[in-house]
């Protein structure tokens, strides 16, 4: 779906995702990944979706995360959807948050604080790129730059795992020409 450039194409293939992840849970409820592709194909959904389809999405990404890390406390992608969940929560203005609270219900409580927490815990089990660029947002979002530099520095100077790994350190680079 992240290859497509027509919103259609996209929800299409993050809904298929979605429904396969919902299968795999079906099909063993004890399956920490079965739980993790689900949060992260809600999470795409999300993205793209209307603001009801959004708010139920975000409740799902929160719901998956949780089960995925309380069967495998050592997954460590289920703790960077868990803080971006938080971050992206967190981010919501006031305003937004009336109306999701007053129209759907509100969603589970969020914090920087927490995003922090869920990043270092995914870095401490696996040191990626991503995550380093996230806490160093996290930490944007909380007035502490220094932080965030010292994050920054450290993406640029990971090795290349994952193939996304050079547009992050772009991304990163960039923040980092940003705040200094």
């Amino acid at each position: 779906g992240e290859q497509r450039t027509r919103d259609e194409e996209r929800e299409q293939f993050y809904q298929e995702a979605f429904d396969d992840a919902e299968a795999a849970i079906a099909a063993d409820s004890m399956n920490a990944r079965a739980y993790l592709a689900g949060a992260i194909a809600a999470g795409r959904v999300g993205l793209i979706a209307g603001t009801r389809r959004k708010v139920e999405m975000s409740r799902t990404v929160k719901e998956y995360a949780d089960r995925a890390i309380e069967l495998s406390p050592g997954l460590p992608a289920a703790y960077h959807v868990r803080g971006r969940w938080n971050y992206e929560v967190a981010s919501l203005g006031f305003f937004s948050r009336t109306i999701v609270r007053a129209v759907y219900g509100g969603l589970p409580d969020a914090s920087y604080e927490t995003a922090v927490e869920n990043f270092e815990r995914s870095i401490a089990l696996d040191d990626r790129v991503v995550d380093r660029l996230e806490l160093a947002r996290t930490y944007i979002a909380l007035d502490q730059e220094g932080q965030a530099r010292a994050q920054l520095q450290q993406a640029l100077e990971l090795p290349n795992k994952d193939p996304d790994d050079p547009q992050y350190k772009e991304e990163a680079r960039e923040l980092l020409d940003d705040i200094s």
